[in-house]
């Protein structure tokens, strides 16, 4: 069960779709709460879109898929999946994170008095010992946000680098097709290296998204469940009721701490799909063109893998 790989345009669609619907929820959002999305949150949206929308121009303008290319329905549904959830991951719906030191006694559903501003802060520093210096954050911030820029500037050098090895010749088995589509072997840019430099910027795509979105909370894990569940009461798709019992179970600190780091649990998947990919790229190359194929090339890594 296949379908063409004319369908991997389905994913960026999805992900600009349900990005739009979640930037459109935050929009409503924001006359209760100005402060609802930070300005990194705005320079790392506007990233993710640029992406997506690239990546759906290339894949309607750059890429040219053979008729016989295809590939597994179960890898197109778990496409349209992955940005489906995409967006829910990087683009933020509140400011969640800061909900514990900016919650005030009317507000804070449990009993034991405010939590300000000053008690978060020291929540923090007495479990780490130092706050990240601010000009360190910044500097991260920035190297993250010209990493993302470069590196999609990378994947579609490479994009158009392989669209343009697509010969096009008559096909002699049948008078009524008109063109057969081959591969040659690619050349120029990281093509030197690795066999799939593509493969590669999506990867540090992702890594930048996650040095961008890398939330180093300065609360502690108690005050971050307060918050969880004094958001609860603030939204009401999720029973308060539930979050109260969730919060005192041994399952509340595997669910923080996955909120903390979905940012690089998502580069990690990105990570393994790729170099799955980039494996399977690399070999079906050797076998294709044999030792016409550069050996020196390696399949994601230059001069490691």
């Amino acid at each position: 069960m296949t379908v063409s790989k004319c369908r991997f345009i389905d994913f960026y669609a999805t992900g600009i779709i349900v990005s739009t619907l979640i930037l459109t929820s935050n929009a409503v959002a924001a006359h209760q709460n100005p402060n609802i999305m930070s300005r990194r949150d705005i320079v790392s949206t506007c990233l993710l879109y640029v992406h997506l929308v690239r990546r759906y121009g290339e894949c309607k303008w750059v890429h040219k898929s053979g008729a016989l290319s295809q590939m597994h329905l179960a890898g197109y549904l778990l496409g349209i999946l992955h940005y489906l959830c995409l967006p829910f991951l990087l683009i933020p719906h509140h400011q969640s994170s800061n909900l514990a030191c900016t919650l005030d006694s009317s507000d804070n559903p449990f009993q034991d008095g405010e939590i300000g501003g000053r008690q978060c802060h020291d929540s923090w520093s007495s479990s780490s010992g130092i706050l990240p210096s601010t000009s360190m954050k910044v500097f991260l911030n920035v190297l993250a946000i010209i990493g993302c820029i470069y590196f999609q500037c990378q994947q579609h050098r490479h994009h158009v680098i392989l669209a343009n090895l697509r010969g096009i010749g008559e096909d002699s088995m049948s008078s009524s097709t008109k063109t057969t589509k081959h591969y040659a072997i690619p050349i120029g840019g990281w093509f030197e290296y690795v066999s799939c430099p593509h493969y590669f910027s999506e990867i540090m795509i992702y890594i930048t998204f996650a040095m961008l979105l890398n939330d180093v909370s300065y609360v502690s894990l108690e005050r971050n469940v307060e918050a969880w569940v004094a958001d609860c009461r603030r939204y009401s798709t999720t029973p308060f009721q539930f979050c109260g019992l969730m919060s005192d179970t041994p399952w509340m600190d595997m669910i923080i701490a996955v909120h903390r780091s979905r940012a690089w649990i998502l580069c990690i998947w990105v990570a393994t799909n790729q170099a799955i990919s980039a494996y399977r790229t690399h070999e079906w190359y050797r076998t294709s063109f044999g030792l016409a194929y550069p050996q020196q090339r390696k399949r994601l890594i230059a001069f490691i893998w």
